[in-house]
């Protein structure tokens, strides 16, 4: 019904979603996030390197920081990147991936073109503006731990409610307070 009223043809809701679902909890794997707020314009300079670097870097030692407290192992988790980026002057960013490291002046132009990659794919062919100023507005680093996921019981589709009878084992009285015993 949610999709019908939206005009969505077909929904896929996942079997083990984490929302509400105590299940799609124990399956979760376990995300630290941590983030960096400092717009820094993207420019060919050693300041502009070095800030960039000195981001991840405190980002990292944050984060292994708090993994490790929180008993997992440095080694057991994945770092995964990102930066939001967006032109001088916009107002919303896009967040875009950043598996370098650390930042040099040969990487530095990578910025650019992921960012223009994915303004692109967005507002389409040669809405780009290669000569407008970057900035980076915010560092993302994220550490996931996958868990251990157990082994799920395939259970047979029943139709038609055909065994509802079998899945009865029995009655018992119940008291309401409006009705007493029933």
């Amino acid at each position: 019904q949610y999709g019908a009223s939206l005009g969505v043809k077909e929904m896929i809701v996942p079997h083990s979603s984490a929302v509400f679902s105590a299940l799609g909890c124990v399956l979760s794997d376990v995300k630290f996030i941590y983030e960096h707020s400092d717009p820094l314009y993207v420019e060919e300079t050693s300041e502009f390197i070095s800030a960039f670097n000195a981001a991840f870097e405190s980002l990292d030692r944050r984060v292994i920081k708090d993994v490790v407290a929180s008993g997992i192992e440095a080694k057991e988790v994945l770092l995964v990147r990102r930066l939001e980026v967006r032109y001088e002057g916009q107002f919303n960013e896009f967040t875009i991936p950043w598996f370098e490291e650390p930042l040099t002046l040969d990487t530095i132009g990578q910025i650019r073109e992921r960012f223009e990659e994915r303004y692109e794919a967005r507002f389409g062919q040669g809405t780009s503006r290669t000569i407008h100023p970057l900035e980076v507005i915010t560092f993302r680093l994220e550490a996931i731990r996958a868990t251990e996921k157990p082994e799920l019981l395939q259970l047979q589709e029943v139709k038609n409610n055909e065994s509802m009878e079998r899945a009865k084992l029995g009655s018992r009285p119940i008291y309401l307070r409006m009705y007493g015993e029933l």
